[in-house]
């Protein structure tokens, strides 16, 4: 009986394990984005990525990447600009196409209902 209940079990983590790969790679091979380090599931591309020094870091991918890529800290996909041209280009002449930004949750999370709302 204990067996048949661990088999159980271990067969349900299995498929879930799965079903959460097959998702999270659909989410990672998407059309359209520009191209990144290959991210690693649950964690992305924080091993990539040194947190004390984080602006060397960023150029330093840059430099294998181009100026703007696709970068994945844990579960939250983020597009990178690198240099004045690619942000010059994103945000004045190309400005109708990012002008409306999706929230990450993370911003309501650390203001916690204080500061302006720029939503309507």
């Amino acid at each position: 009986m204990a067996l048949s209940i661990a088999a159980t079990l271990l067969l349900t983590t299995g498929v879930t394990l799965l079903i959460y790969l097959i998702k999270w790679w659909y989410g990672v091979t998407q059309k359209n984005l520009p191209p990144g380090p290959t991210p690693l599931p649950i964690l992305g591309n924080l091993l990539q990525i040194s947190t004390s020094e984080l602006p060397q870091s960023l150029v330093k991918l840059s430099e294998k990447h181009g100026p703007v890529y696709t970068l994945y800290l844990a579960n939250f996909r983020t597009i990178v600009l690198t240099g004045y041209d690619a942000v010059k280009e994103a945000f004045v002449d190309r400005s109708d196409a990012f002008s409306d930004r999706g929230d990450t949750g993370a911003g309501e999370f650390l203001q916690r209902g204080f500061g302006k709302s720029y939503r309507k």
